[in-house]
């Protein structure tokens, strides 16, 4: 066989698509397996009827973050992703501990958080906001 010959009968391949495809009680059943085997790790959404990984469960809070312009409330990501609150908890922890520009103030979790950041700039003011938690304590007592 030519050259030609080869990639025409290469191009016919590709245009016919997979001649057997799963079906989806199949992939079902095949993601249920791997679980059993402890080879994948999965959380299921509230109604059951998706799940994610954790990779993919952090991905999805980090993109929900990024959309409230790095500000939310864990019951807003929650309902949002549509999974456990608890696990959202966890899995919010775990981040934290990752990321030092992470933060959980009062339910509430914050990109970009302010200290990491004047620890960096500011060195003399982080010591001040850190131990008060609060940007009051920069502000001169009132008259």
């Amino acid at each position: 066989m030519d050259l030609k010959a080869l990639q025409q009968q290469f191009r016919e391949v590709q245009q016919r698509g997979p001649s057997m495809k799963l079906s989806e009680h199949s992939c079902v059943e095949v993601i249920q397996q791997l679980v059993k085997m402890g080879l994948l790790k999965v959380f299921f959404t509230a109604d059951g009827k998706e799940f994610l990984t954790p990779e993919r469960l952090e991905k999805e809070i980090l993109d929900e973050l990024d959309s409230l312009y790095g500000r939310a409330h864990l019951s807003v990501i929650s309902a949002a992703i549509g999974v456990d609150p608890a696990l959202v908890e966890e899995t919010v922890a775990a981040l934290i501990s990752r990321d030092p520009t992470l933060a959980l103030e009062g339910g509430e979790l914050l990109q970009g958080y302010l200290p990491p950041l004047l620890s960096s700039h500011c060195p003399e003011v982080s010591p001040d906001l850190t131990s008060s938690s609060s940007s009051s304590s920069l502000l001169p007592p009132p008259p």
